[in-house]
């Protein structure tokens, strides 16, 4: 949390071109407005939650949604903070692997292992069932342009049977938001829970998963020629992956890790990255009017900095912070008692 920002936080979403940060709290979620240099912030609103709320927000950041138990979605304006939407879904919260805003803010998804459910306009659609096992939802989030769902289906992290039959249970599945129909999706190889999937665009698609031959955590770009889909692999390490982020033009290219370090590439230069180290691990990475921000945690502190490096604000979370960790799964009633919270990557 920048000055102004108390602790307790338990997840992060950055709104209005950097402008403002949704900070959601076991008790609430507050707005603020942030300062041009990040180092102060101002309550616009606070909104009392309760149970355990899953945060999500567009990436233009003008809405921010709000998940609750056990049948809950609220909806707020990032510029007043007032809410402007409180419904009941026709199904009920379970153990919630995705949850995210298109980047118009026009529709939202959430992803759970039994279905993934869409809402654009007033009309709440099933998008999947649960897949066949030992097939499993990985991730689901909107495509770059939010005219597309995007599904990664894959298999768990221990995974027994041969890396061929894991390429064959894995597959990205995309629905078009306007009418909810199946529509084509690029094919980028093994998935492996936990991964990552990055930005999705008609030319671009950038991944994560750790390699099942080797146990290394690989970062791959699928980049889009004429009809044929070629891969890069950007990184092949042990260490963690926490964010993959592009560009809107899809140009530049940046991977964070778990050690702190940021590796940027380009694409049609695909080589080895330039790394710079930072003072805690990128968990998420944004782009704004004013460039690249990276926000971080660190022990109880929340770090923001330039994504060379510099420019580092810090703000003390408070002794009884919680702070993000890496994984994306949250649980939402009583299927399960328990999770990880993490930090909302709808901004990247």
């Amino acid at each position: 949390a920048i000055e102004g920002v108390p602790g307790g936080v338990v997840d992060v979403s950055v709104l209005d071109d950097g402008k403002a940060l949704a900070v959601l709290r076991e008790d609430a979620l507050s707005i603020y407005r942030v300062t041009p240099s990040w180092d102060a912030a101002s309550l616009t609103a606070t909104h009392p939650v309760s149970g355990e709320p899953v945060l999500a927000s567009a990436r233009d950041g003008r809405v921010v949604a709000l998940l609750t138990a056990p049948h809950g979605l609220a909806t707020f304006d990032a510029a007043t903070g007032h809410k402007t939407g409180d419904e009941t879904l026709p199904f009920e919260l379970g153990e919630v692997s995705d949850f995210a805003v298109s980047p118009k803010g026009d529709a939202v998804v959430v992803g759970m292992q039994n279905s993934v459910w869409l809402k654009a306009g007033n009309a709440w659609r099933q998008l999947m069932t649960p897949p066949a096992e030992p097939a499993r939802l990985v991730e689901v989030r909107f495509d770059q342009d939010g005219g597309r769902v995007v599904a990664a289906i894959g298999v768990d992290e221990d995974w027994t049977g041969t890396s061929d039959a894991a390429e064959a249970l894995s597959r990205l599945t995309c629905w078009s938001v306007a009418d909810a129909n199946p529509v084509p999706c690029p094919h980028i190889g093994v998935i492996a829970w936990p991964g990552l999937l990055g930005p999705v665009s008609d030319g671009l698609v950038m991944s994560g998963r750790r390699d099942l031959r080797s146990a290394a955590q690989l970062a791959e770009a699928w980049v889009r020629t004429a009809d044929e889909w070629t891969s890069s692999v950007l990184r092949a390490d042990p260490t963690f992956l926490t964010s993959l982020a592009a560009d809107a033009e899809g140009r530049r290219l940046l991977v964070g890790t778990i050690d702190g370090e940021l590796l940027a590439y380009s694409t049609g230069v695909f080589g080895p990255g330039v790394t710079t180290r930072l003072s805690g691990d990128p968990q998420m990475l944004i782009w704004t009017a004013a460039g690249c921000r990276t926000i971080a945690k660190q022990q109880s502190m929340l770090v923001s900095e330039t994504c060379d490096g510099g420019d580092r604000r810090t703000g003390s979370s408070g002794a009884a912070s919680t702070l993000p960790s890496n994984s994306r799964r949250r649980s939402i009633g009583k299927s399960i008692s328990s999770s990880p919270s993490r930090f909302s990557r709808s901004n990247a």
